[in-house]
């Protein structure tokens, strides 16, 4: 098409409206440009929509493993409590029981016990009233051995009853105890209570006393001595 001239008509704005008007490639370029950007902005929103809910699902899924644990620990506790109650039950029935046997045990030696200290006690009782019944001073010195053979009997059956209670009861076995297994440590319990050896006697008392205990002997061997004299006369005759 030639140019025109500068004297022509022109429509300018014809030129300018085929100029501006967009051909049928380029509009659909256009769409699709448009298109594609609708597509991701929606596949965006998508994806945050997923994400968040994922989030969520994470908190809810975090919140029953927290509920799960707690329950876990209170079944552990539970369990531990139960075998607690077990353990203790049988320990404290075994213990009980064996308690109960052994002090019904005790009880009865106890009491078997406390039967034969009854009559213990009675016999020391009377033990002890002819004990301190003696008295030397009420003694006649004509009948000095006999009442020193009764009171030394006395004495002797006291020991016997008081050695046989030691073997009884250990509670008995103190050293008093000890002292009395030996006959030369102790003589008689006195009235007032006091145990008086043999050291304590005055010389007199113990002449005394070695007179009583002699004098048949020598009137033996008196009489004896006279009966050979008086045959050795008769055959010298």
């Amino acid at each position: 098409m030639a140019p025109h001239d500068e004297h022509d008509f022109v429509d300018r704005e014809y030129e300018k409206a085929q100029g501006t008007a967009w051909s049928e490639p380029e509009r659909l370029a256009v769409d699709s440009d448009a298109s594609s950007m609708a597509t991701a902005g929606s596949a965006r929103e998508q994806l945050d929509a997923k994400f968040g809910s994922t989030q969520q699902r994470l908190l809810a899924l975090k919140q029953e493993q927290e509920k799960l644990e707690s329950e876990r620990v209170a079944l552990e506790e539970l369990r531990r409590r139960r075998s607690e109650y077990v353990r203790g039950r049988d320990e404290m029935i075994g213990h009980l029981t064996r308690g109960i046997s052994l002090l019904e045990e005790a009880q009865e030696d106890a009491r078997r016990n406390g039967i034969a200290m009854g009559e213990s006690i009675e016999d020391f009782r009377n033990h002890l009233d002819k004990v301190s019944a003696l008295s030397e001073s009420e003694w006649e010195e004509a009948h000095l051995q006999r009442e020193l053979t009764r009171s030394l009997t006395t004495i002797e059956n006291a020991r016997k009853e008081w050695l046989i209670a030691i073997s009884r009861f250990p509670i008995l076995s103190t050293k008093q105890g000890e002292d009395l297994k030996e006959p030369q440590d102790m003589t008689r319990k006195g009235a007032g209570g006091s145990i008086h050896p043999w050291t304590s006697l005055s010389t007199w008392q113990m002449t005394r006393m070695g007179l009583a205990l002699t004098w048949p002997l020598v009137v033996t061997l008196l009489l004896t001595s006279m009966v050979l004299i008086a045959l050795w006369i008769r055959m010298g005759q």
